[in-house]
């Protein structure tokens, strides 16, 4: 006889500060990632490989200094990787549109929906809804048991026009010695589709 499959276990919404910035913890065996509430950014992430903890992605050295407010939200919380649309900006407005460097998504404050363990899955699920233009962007971040990779999906949902995007990822120098140690580095896959 098969037992019922077990339901997704869901995860509450607290944060804790981890260098200087409110952060969702992820974690799997093998690694541990943090989220910001502020731009969704990425980072710190450790990945425990064979006993040696190896953290590739870069926060930025004045994120536990006090800054000048008046600078855009994502140079204050700069790490890691985050998800950039658009990725730049424009100094002039585009069809009355102004966006902060890097777009909404890289310096607007993420909304907490869920944290849900499925099997070997741990998946955590943000959302932003945009103002410059309206719309919706769902953000999944996974870890998965045995795997040393992060799975990221983002879904736009409610606009339309053109609009340039891209993940901006800030990886520690290449002349560290340890670099090697994160190589070979794989590509994942990028898919932009129009949802049905």
């Amino acid at each position: 006889m098969n037992p019922l499959p077990k339901k997704p276990r869901k995860s509450h919404s607290l944060t804790k500060k981890v260098q200087g910035q409110p952060s969702w913890r992820l974690a799997s065996k093998d690694v541990e990632a943090f989220v910001t509430e502020q731009g969704g950014h990425l980072g710190p992430v450790i990945y425990d490989r064979r006993g040696s903890k190896l953290s590739p992605f870069e926060v930025a050295p004045w994120a536990t200094e006090p800054l000048d407010r008046s600078l855009p939200p994502v140079l204050q919380v700069m790490r890691g990787d985050f998800f950039c649309m658009p990725f730049g900006g424009n100094e002039a407005p585009y069809r009355k549109e102004q966006h902060l460097p890097h777009g909404e998504t890289a310096n607007a404050d993420w909304k907490f929906e869920s944290m849900v363990k499925t099997g070997i899955r741990n998946t955590l699920h943000l959302s932003l809804h945009t103002k410059v233009r309206t719309g919706r962007v769902d953000k999944y971040i996974s870890t998965v048991d045995g795997h040393h990779a992060i799975y990221s999906r983002h879904v736009i949902s409610g606009m339309s026009g053109p609009m340039n995007m891209g993940h901006h990822a800030i990886l520690k120098g290449w002349q560290r010695p340890d670099f090697n140690q994160f190589l070979p580095v794989r590509p994942g896959l990028c898919e932009a589709y129009r949802a049905a």
